[in-house]
Order: C-alpha cells, then sequence, then structure tokens
C-alpha cells in the first residue's frame, strides 16, 4: 500500500452524522497525476462506465491519451425490448434536413437536438427502431414530425395487427397458428369421413350376411319359388296332356262297332 498512498486520493469524513447511510451522499475517490485505474481496479472497484436502463439517445464515445502509450476501448450493450410505437407516443421527434444530404434529430418535449448526421437515400432516416423512407430527395427546410399517430389519422395499425394473426399461434391453447389449425381440422376431417367410408362397406357386408342366414331359415326365395312355378306349370301341361290322350282312346274304343 505504500506506494498507492502517492497516486490515490482519499476524501477524509470526520463526526459522520447518525443518519449518514440514509443521506444521498458522495464518496470521493480520486486518482493523482502519477496513478491509474488499474490501481482502483485492483482494490475492487469497476473501471468502466456504466449506463442503467435504456438509452434514449446515440451516444458517442471520445477518447485522448498520450502518442505511443497503449490504449483499449471497447463496449458491450444488451439490445432493449421497447415497443417503439409506444416510445414515440411519449416521446415525439422531429427530422428537420439542414441540406439535401444533412439532417437534424430534435426532441420534441424537451426541444434538443439529440442527433446531426448525413442522409443517405437508400438507408432513410433510422432512429430509435423507426425508420422513416422518402421517395422523393428532400431540401432544406423539409420537417417531419414522428408521434405514433396519436390521432389516429391514417393508422393501419389495426390492419397489420390483423395481418399478424396468421402467424400468432392461437389455436389449440397457443400450439397453432390459424393456418395450422385449419390445416389439422380439414385433415382430421378426411381421416375422420374415410375411416366412416370404411366402417359403412363393412357394416354392409355384415348386413348381407344376416339377410341371407335370416332367409335360409324363415325367408322365401324368389328364384327358388320361381323355378317351383315353372315345375308346377310343367307337371300341369303334361297332366292335361294324359287326360286329353285318354279322352281321346276313351272315344275311341266307344266308336268301335
Amino acid at each position: 500500500m505504500g506506494g498507492w498512498r502517492t497516486c490515490l486520493k482519499f476524501d477524509a469524513f470526520t463526526d459522520l452524522p447518525d443518519d449518514f447511510a440514509a443521506r444521498d451522499t458522495q464518496i470521493r475517490l480520486g486518482i493523482g497525476q502519477s496513478g491509474s485505474s488499474t490501481l482502483l481496479a485492483q482494490l475492487g472497484f469497476r473501471t468502466g462506465v456504466y449506463l442503467v436502463g435504456e438509452v434514449k439517445e446515440d451516444l458517442l464515445v471520445f477518447a485522448s491519451g498520450t502518442a505511443g502509450s497503449p490504449f483499449t476501448l471497447g463496449a458491450t450493450f444488451t439490445e432493449g425490448s421497447r415497443d417503439a410505437v409506444e416510445a414515440l407516443r411519449a416521446e415525439p421527434f422531429e427530422v428537420a434536413f439542414t441540406s439535401p444530404t444533412t439532417f437534424t434529430i430534435r426532441d420534441v418535449l424537451t426541444n434538443t437536438i439529440v442527433a446531426e448526421r448525413l442522409f443517405d437515400p437508400t438507408k432513410g432516416v433510422a432512429y430509435r427502431g423507426v425508420t422513416l423512407a422518402l421517395n422523393v430527395l428532400p431540401v432544406a427546410g423539409d420537417r417531419f414530425l414522428v408521434d405514433g399517430n396519436q390521432d389516429g389519422i391514417g393508422n393501419n395499425a389495426t390492419a397489420l395487427r390483423m395481418a399478424a394473426l396468421q402467424n400468432q399461434r392461437v389455436v389449440g391453447n397457443g400450439s397453432f397458428t390459424l393456418a395450422q389449425g385449419y390445416g389439422n381440422l380439414v385433415g382430421d376431417t378426411g381421416n375422420v369421413a374415410f375411416q366412416a367410408g370404411i366402417a359403412k362397406k363393412a357394416l354392409e357386408v355384415v348386413k348381407d350376411q344376416a339377410v341371407q342366414a335370416r332367409d335360409q331359415v324363415s325367408g322365401v326365395s324368389l328364384d327358388q319359388e320361381a323355378a317351383d312355378l315353372i315345375r308346377f306349370q310343367q307337371a300341369y301341361q303334361a297332366s292335361a296332356k294324359v287326360m286329353q290322350t285318354a279322352n281321346t282312346l276313351f272315344d275311341a274304343i266307344l266308336g268301335i262297332r
């Protein structure tokens, strides 16, 4: 710790009040001219710049140092999940073109210029999750207010939400989309109809067998009855022929003198 005493500077506090812990009080730890942030890291301090929460504006980081001295700079971030439309309703902004190739972005609520950029017609104006595309080249003085369409004029958000239903899983307790649910319903209906057709044919065979078994016991066969009628008719005709022949013979006997 002897080498650090010339590099680190502590602000001493004496006679601290009883409510010191409850106060929003700063404790400052300074670095001397010969000190560096690595000493703070060795003490367990975080030596980076940390931003908690969502950042509304673009950030620019400037670093300066002695020429030839080693220097590294890194950054990480976590993408937020803020709804861009709801954010615009609460914090509208204005895009103003100062020339055909440059524009500024102004926060309407605070009347603050938050960005100055070059305009690329192929990319449009991208800011806070919203892209403003222009179908004609802008000129100096053009202004565009982006406020989330609070008055609802020309708002197609409802139509977009209806179109997005085709990709949302709202059928089968959130298991299928509308198209998938309809396809499953048609497939299930076709399978049930096909199985019902097979069952119908099988039951028709069972019915025919039952009718045939009944007819064999107590039923009347039309074919058999027709054959019997033909046989009886032929027997009647044969009997009539015998009677006719007998009558002819009897007359012949009576005619003999």
